[in-house]
């Protein structure tokens, strides 16, 4: 994974507090939508944020900022009008949901641009 996913720390209380929620009420959805926001953002900044010596930077609070409003983007276009793309999947008596990550690939705005592009190394798409 890459730097977003593995160091920025967002907890799912965080999100609901952004998102005006109370708390567990976002369920196995907003799970799915903070994870697949990360690895979005990675995949957009394609930024390892290390310094020339290979050592690890803190993530900018930039970044924290563009997730969430990826997130909240995500929440608001999608779930208020019940159209997420969830996946589900059953396998020996385990059911799994999942959310494909060009789900929410197509709802980057553009506040959530200027949060991100500042970090943007070599884009990934």
């Amino acid at each position: 994974m890459g730097a977003i996913v593995d160091r920025l720390v967002l907890t799912i209380t965080e999100v609901e507090e952004w998102l005006g929620l109370s708390s567990g009420s976002g369920g196995t959805k907003l799970d799915l939508i903070l994870v697949a926001a990360k690895e979005l953002a990675d995949e957009y900044c394609n930024n390892p944020f290390t310094d020339s010596d290979d050592v690890k930077l803190a993530i900018p609070s930039a970044v924290k900022v563009g997730v969430l409003q990826l997130i909240q983007d995500t929440w608001d276009d999608n779930i208020s009008n019940g159209n997420l793309a969830l996946k589900k999947k059953k396998a020996e008596g385990l059911e799994i949901e999942y959310m494909l990550n060009s789900t929410v690939k197509n709802y980057i705005s553009s506040v959530v641009q200027n949060y991100l592009t500042q970090y943007r190394l070599v884009p990934g798409f």
